[in-house]
């Protein structure tokens, strides 16, 4: 069932969003004070399973059914693979991201399978970045290698991988770890006074110097007669505050960047009457 946040009439001056944020979801946000948000110490929030297939190759030799000795990639979900001693030479991808509405950058990390005890070594190159040398590590059965910090472009990654070495490769699947933040509100009831109308929507922070990027985002609803809500499209304005329009129902999405290394706090979510 979803929560509905009823917003009391306003008296002309600014609604402190602030004490509603229990009520929200947050991605790499965490509440060290009452209605405060801090980035957290770490980017924990990932993609589920990134999986390509044929669609998705924007460079490169591929076949869909595993043939040896043929120096091309053999494609197929679950499977971008070469055999050992192979020279299927580069190729490339671009897969959109169903979960990435505004682009952010973020780690994109692939997961290997490694075949008679041979890890492979590969190069590649994520986004616009320039070719690097990376061997899957770790215990677990799918060992791992950050491909690289990349921005998406129109909610999509674009990666390059190719050999470097002799071993057989056999890339499972991806995630893509965004290096933002996010915090989606309840959806909140307004007051008469509120809807049809123009208002602003601002947000805080302790020092505006430690984000790369600031977007406020929003969406505005009616009732349906079953008790559903008719949500109009996501609008997105950068910088700490938007105009938007109101209806009767509000819900509100802050999604920040952050500058490398840096955990700067959110406060002080306001909407009012311009």
């Amino acid at each position: 069932t979803m929560i509905i946040t009823p917003l009391a009439e306003a008296d002309g001056s600014p609604v402190n969003l602030a004490s509603t944020i229990v009520s929200g979801v947050s991605y790499n946000l965490d509440m060290p004070f009452e209605n405060v948000m801090r980035v957290t110490p770490n980017f924990t929030s990932t993609t589920d399973y990134l999986v390509v297939d044929h669609p998705n190759i924007t460079t490169g030799t591929a076949i869909a059914a595993d043939a040896p000795n043929d120096d091309a990639w053999w494609v197929t979900p679950w499977r971008v693979a070469a055999g050992a001693g192979e020279s299927p030479g580069e190729i490339g991808f671009r897969l959109p991201l169903q979960t990435v509405q505004t682009d952010v950058p973020g780690m994109l990390t692939g997961y290997f399978i490694v075949q008679k005890g041979a890890t492979p070594t590969v190069e590649v190159k994520a986004g616009e970045s320039a070719w690097r040398q990376v061997t899957p590590s770790g215990s677990g059965p799918r060992p791992s290698a950050d491909f690289g910090r990349l921005y998406t472009e129109n909610s999509a990654i674009s990666w390059h991988m190719r050999p470097a070495g002799n071993s057989p490769i056999v890339l499972e699947y991806l995630t893509f770890t965004p290096h933002a933040v996010e915090w989606d509100s309840a959806p909140y009831l307004l007051p008469d006074s509120m809807r049809s109308q123009l208002l602003e929507l601002s947000v805080e922070t302790d020092d505006p110097a430690k984000w790369e990027a600031m977007y406020l985002e929003w969406r505005a609803g009616e009732s349906r007669s079953d008790g559903s809500i008719d949500w109009l499209s996501w609008q997105s304005v950068p910088g700490w505050q938007a105009p938007l329009s109101s209806e009767e129902y509000l819900q509100i999405r802050i999604l920040g960047v952050p500058l490398q290394n840096e955990k700067p706090n959110l406060l002080n979510i306001r909407l009012s009457k311009p």
